[in-house]
């Protein structure tokens, strides 16, 4: 039977997990690619979870008493490792997708910087293509 002070300390223990689990999931070294960094933070981490939480579940309903007996700490561990393996992915992996979200992503921030900054978007043009740096078309 379960006291008040297990309960609290469960608790406890998964509020600092899962403390930790956000603060790992913002070490995502592609989130500063993407247009909307904090959805996509939480996407990760939350997606993560989801699937601990399914996995757990059928680890329960596969080995109830076990699965008891080590609660938190056994979902815990599966939490870590799948949140730790969608930030350390992309540090170790060199897809042509990643090398392509980071290319247009430079690509664009330098285009971006050709403007002035107090430039309304309405009134800016499209540049030529000498001004692009592009030599003059043959005509």
């Amino acid at each position: 039977m379960r006291t008040n002070q297990d309960t609290s300390r469960t608790l406890a223990v998964i509020a600092i997990n899962a403390l930790g689990l956000a603060v790992l999931a913002a070490f995502n070294p592609l989130l500063p690619h993407y247009s909307n960094p904090l959805r996509e933070w939480a996407g990760s981490l939350l997606t993560s979870l989801f699937l601990a939480a399914i996995i757990y579940g059928l680890y329960v309903l596969c080995f109830r008493q076990h699965a008891k007996n080590s609660w938190p700490m056994s979902f815990l561990l599966l939490a870590w490792l799948l949140v730790g393996s969608t930030v350390f992915v992309p540090y170790t992996s060199n897809t042509p997708k990643q090398n392509a979200l980071i290319e247009v992503s430079s690509v664009v921030e330098s285009e971006i910087e050709k403007f002035p900054k107090d430039t309304p978007p309405a009134t800016q043009r499209i540049l030529t293509e000498e001004e692009m740096g592009f030599p003059p078309a043959k005509r």
